[in-house]
């Protein structure tokens, strides 16, 4: 099986250069705002947030963007997906990107997580706009 289907890693770059490509690409279309982070500043530091008309339809195409490479699957329970990608060092952990339906406040939401020198970690809210 191929990337994308849960079947491995995509030929190629280094799991965290492919994952901080694949978030750069999201930066283009999504804006970026404090430490290069996607989304606006969330109530908390580690927190951003996206508004849209579609809250679950603009999580879905983030997560799209950002799984690129990676090897995705579903979670548990039908909760939303994960995307992984090689660790650059055998042994070593590898970047992740998780789309979770529904958080504790019923929105959805992605974690950001790449590994590395420029490792950065934060979770994006998607919210409905008002």
């Amino acid at each position: 099986m191929g990337a994308g289907h849960g079947g491995g890693y995509a030929p190629g770059k280094s799991g965290s250069s492919q994952a901080i490509d694949n978030h750069k690409s999201a930066a283009s279309k999504f804006g970026t705002s404090r430490h290069g982070w996607l989304g606006n500043p969330g109530k908390q530091s580690h927190v951003q947030v996206i508004k849209s008309d579609s809250p679950l339809d603009t999580a879905l195409e983030l997560f799209s963007i950002l799984s690129k490479g990676g090897s995705t699957k579903g979670l548990p329970g039908d909760k939303g997906r994960v995307a992984t990608f090689a660790p650059d060092k055998q042994g070593g952990k590898g970047s992740a990107f998780t789309l979770r339906i529904k958080s504790s406040q019923n929105d959805p939401v992605v974690d950001i997580k790449i590994v590395g020198s420029d490792g950065i970690k934060y979770k994006i809210h998607f919210e409905r706009k008002a």
